[in-house]
């Protein structure tokens, strides 16, 4: 499961990335940060840690980002007419 989240408003941003990296060294997931996007892919998250995540990016306002400026739909670029 891939998730994305701003850190564009983010509170504790050090926090954060601590606990994320935590996670990251006991192989529980992966994430990445590029142009205050986060992505984080799940890879053996209990329900727990990740209820646990959850709360720490809602707390520290880190709110889901749905969509990512390179994906772009076929069909802005392409007109049926040409």
């Amino acid at each position: 499961m891939e998730l994305l989240y701003s850190l564009d408003e983010c509170i504790d941003r050090e926090r954060v990335v601590g606990r994320l990296e935590l996670l990251k060294l006991a192989g529980k997931l992966y994430y990445d940060i590029e142009d205050d996007i986060l992505e984080i892919e799940d890879l053996d998250l209990s329900d727990d840690e990740l209820d646990k995540l959850l709360k720490l990016l809602d707390k520290n306002d880190v709110i889901e980002y749905n969509e990512r400026e390179n994906d772009v739909d076929k069909d802005d670029y392409f007109d049926e007419d040409y």
